[in-house]
């Protein structure tokens, strides 16, 4: 029964160091990103991404509706998981017709880099 445990135990410490190294390599990749890449990745992450309604908030602009579907307002939630003229590419890309901040939430990064720049907002 002890043998199992510490077995189990080393295997939880193996499992835990991958998914670390795993993500240190992550990171690494999402650094080797070009600098427009990177902009636009942590600009959607930290939602001060270059979209009209940030940039009306920042007083740039004074239009706060979608380009693209000139329905609604501007945002990372429109632009990644509502904006239905993004519909088709987002049910490719990510899966589904449209998603919520915690849908959104579970994706790796590369996805939404990818719709993001299928879009051609940035």
């Amino acid at each position: 029964m002890m043998d199992m445990k510490l077995s189990s135990d080393s295997q939880y410490q193996k499992m835990a160091t991958y998914r670390s190294v795993r993500s240190m390599l992550d990171l690494f990749y999402a650094l080797k990103l070009s600098r427009k890449d990177l902009r636009v990745l942590v600009g959607l992450l930290t939602v001060h991404a270059d979209l009209n309604r940030h940039v009306t908030f920042m007083q740039v602009c004074t239009d706060e509706l979608c380009p693209l579907c000139q329905e609604v307002e501007e945002t990372t939630l429109h632009l990644l998981g509502k904006c239905c003229a993004l519909i088709n590419q987002r049910l490719e890309i990510l899966g589904s017709h449209y998603l919520d901040y915690e849908d959104l939430a579970i994706l790796h990064w590369r996805s939404l880099l990818r719709l993001a720049k299928v879009s051609k907002r940035f």
